[in-house]
This record gives structure tokens, sequence and C-alpha cells, in this order.
């Protein structure tokens, strides 16, 4: 059976059009999504599934509790045990970037009696070298603390230079070697802008008013290994 020329002429256009459509379904279910602005919440721990996006290891386990919330009723009780693991801690990583001009920014309580120190690491690529990227810690006073990484001040200790929020790829947040179990209930991860004016160049601590001011470091030399070759959760 012969096919005329018309009718091969619009089979041909109307599979043009479907693999067009289809093509921009998959785009539209695949492009990236936008930077996250200032406002947006990445972790509120108000629903389990959270706790499908954040990075689990050895010697740390996360609970979600109803106590010590900033954002909502619940937050997540993270509990760091000297061993195995010599760097116990929170991690996770991001499936969008940060908008320039925003920082991160989150509720930490430490329920302790004397101030605690973590240590922190952030990334804007894979599996940076340690110059090149972020490393510092924050003393956290007992109590209420936030916490907040302005990028426009941070540097790397190496390369010195500022990190590309809107590339941000994971973050870490843990003990050096702890001598003892140690726990702490973070809550409301999330995009700000920092009011840095004024403050020494460094994660900006907000403690209570009734909390003396901590001390704030943008360097932290000695954790270049740590979970570099750990599985990666997403937030988005």
């Amino acid at each position: 059976m012969s096919i005329t020329a018309g009718r091969l002429y619009r089979y041909l256009l109307f599979s043009l059009l479907g693999l067009l459509a289809l093509l921009a379904a998959y785009r539209l279910g695949h492009s990236p999504q936008p930077p996250a602005r200032p406002g947006t919440v990445f972790y509120n721990f108000e629903n389990d599934s959270q706790l499908d996006h954040i990075n689990w290891q050895c010697g740390t386990t996360f609970r979600r509790v109803q106590k010590h919330a900033a954002d909502g009723r619940w937050s997540l009780a993270v509990t760091m045990y000297p061993k195995p693991n010599p760097w116990p801690g929170f991690g996770t990583g991001f499936t969008r970037g940060i908008a320039p001009g925003g920082s991160l920014e989150l509720a930490i309580f430490n329920p302790a009696s004397r101030p605690l120190k973590l240590s922190y690491r952030i990334d804007d690529r894979p599996n940076p070298p340690y110059s090149d990227r972020l490393n510092g810690h924050v003393i956290l006073q007992p109590g209420a603390n936030s916490v907040c990484f302005d990028f426009s001040r941070l540097k790397t200790p190496g390369t010195r230079r500022r990190i590309k929020p809107e590339s941000i790829y994971r973050f870490f947040l843990f003990l050096h070697h702890p001598e003892n179990t140690t726990t702490i209930y973070i809550d409301h991860l999330g995009v700000v802008r920092c009011p840095s004016a004024g403050r020494p160049e460094g994660a900006r601590k907000q403690p209570p008013a009734e909390n003396p001011n901590p001390t704030a470091t943008g360097e932290n030399r000695g954790h270049e290994t740590f979970s570099d070759h750990l599985r990666y959760g997403l937030s988005g």
C-alpha cells in the first residue's frame, strides 16, 4: 500500500511535535531550581521525611524531638559519640544554591552548662581541598544560639577566596575528636541576610540577650579529612 506525500508529511510533522513535547517535559522536570532567597527554610524538622535528606554516619544519632524548637514544634536532637568516628556531627548537601547576598543560618540549643566549640565545613563544589573550602568553628553558649555563616565575609584558608553561595554544595557541623558524648538541638536551617557590621570575620553568633557575645573564627586548621568520602543527603 503506497503512502501519499501528504500523509507522509503529516506523519513526520506529528512525530516531530511529539518529540518536541517530550523534550520540553523532560527539561521542565530536570531544570535547575532557582537559587534560594532570604526567607527560604531548608530544614525545620516538622516532618519525618526531612531525615531522609541528612547525612547519616557512624558515631552520630538523630532524633526529632518536641523540645528546644526555634521554628514550629520540633527540632533535631544530634547526639555525637567519641567513637568510632573522630568527627561526629550533622551534614547535608544541597540541590539548589543560595542567591547572591544570602547567608546560611541555623538555630542551635546547647543544653550543657558550659560553652561548646563546634567546627564547620562548607563546600561550593565536590571534594575541594582543605585550602579551598570554608573551615572554622563557633562557640555555642549554654542555651539558645543562632549562628549565621556570612558568605560576604568568610574566606577559604589557603586560596583566601569567598565561596559562591549560588554553588553551595554541602555543609557540615561537627565535633573534633570529642572526649564525651554530646547532644545539641538543631532547628531552622535556612537563608537570611547576616547583619555583619562591626562583627569579626567568621560565622556570626547571635545568642539570647542574657548570654555574653561569644567568639567566632573563619579558620580552623586540622580537619582536612573530615567526611571526604561519606554519602551526602540532599535538601531542597
